[in-house]
């Protein structure tokens, strides 16, 4: 009920999680962690940090996104022209579905057979949408889908997870998710530019994406403008409208 679209997806109810703040234990091996819907994604970053890892997705809303938040709008942020979306870092989601069956959904498992109207759109839909061509529904170029449901990429990889990240709690709520973390980079290297348009800004953040930048963030003159007036200087006088910051995480 955070978002600022506000979930838009017509009538319905917000149902409060922030008890379900459960933190499993860091599996340095698979590098795997599972934890409740209600913990911060800034969390799982400092505790992953302790094993030498990260969770790459790291929207602006870090500090207070709830990890099942994010999971249900497929959340991405900066980090995201190098690592995608949370769709590509969901292992695993504890479901609760609209007939009441509690099951787990995990990558590379068949899916629960007790699960509603989910399981009537696999045996019932699923069918036909295998004989679509997969670029019908999507977006060449576009890092992430931000409307419908993760159909291109259920199609791409079988697994029920990828129907469920994004969906907004209107295939099942979200109880706990197992994710999937990164290993900590060697070293960074930040870059911060001005420019006289959000054009050649926007074509300098394509550039540094394809050169394996890891993060690119965008920040008009509005942004800067508040910036400069909590009274702390910005690092360099950018005289444009535009100023782009990017980082690279050597592996």
């Amino acid at each position: 009920g955070s978002s600022m679209a506000n979930g838009a997806i017509g009538h319905g109810v917000i149902v409060d999680l922030y008890r379900l703040d459960a933190f499993g234990k860091i599996d340095p091996d698979t590098r795997r962690v599972v934890v409740g819907p209600a913990v911060p994604r800034n969390r799982v970053e400092r505790e992953a940090l302790k094993d030498a890892l990260i969770f790459p997705v790291d929207p602006s809303s870090g500090a207070f996104a709830s990890i099942g938040g994010m999971a249900a709008t497929n959340a991405a942020g900066a980090r995201t022209v190098k690592y995608g979306a949370m769709r590509n870092w969901v292992t695993g989601l504890d479901c609760v579905f609209a007939n009441g069956a509690r099951a787990w959904v995990r990558r590379g498992e068949a899916p629960p057979d007790d699960i509603g109207a989910v399981g009537r759109f696999l045996y019932d839909v699923g069918p036909t949408l295998r004989t679509l061509d997969v670029a019908r529904l999507r977006h060449d170029g576009v890092r992430k889908e931000s409307s419908g449901y993760g159909l291109a990429a259920w199609l791409e990889s079988g697994d029920l997870v990828d129907v469920l990240i994004g969906s907004e709690g209107t295939l099942a709520i979200i109880v706990g998710v197992e994710l999937q973390l990164a290993p900590l980079p060697g070293g960074t290297a930040g870059l911060l530019a001005g420019f006289p348009d959000l054009e050649g800004a926007a074509a300098a953040a394509v550039k540094l994406a394809e050169r394996g930048a890891s993060a690119v963030e965008l920040l008009d003159r509005t942004f800067l403008e508040i910036a400069a007036s909590a009274g702390d200087p910005l690092p360099i006088a950018l005289p444009g409208v535009a100023s782009l910051r990017a980082a690279v995480r050597p592996e």
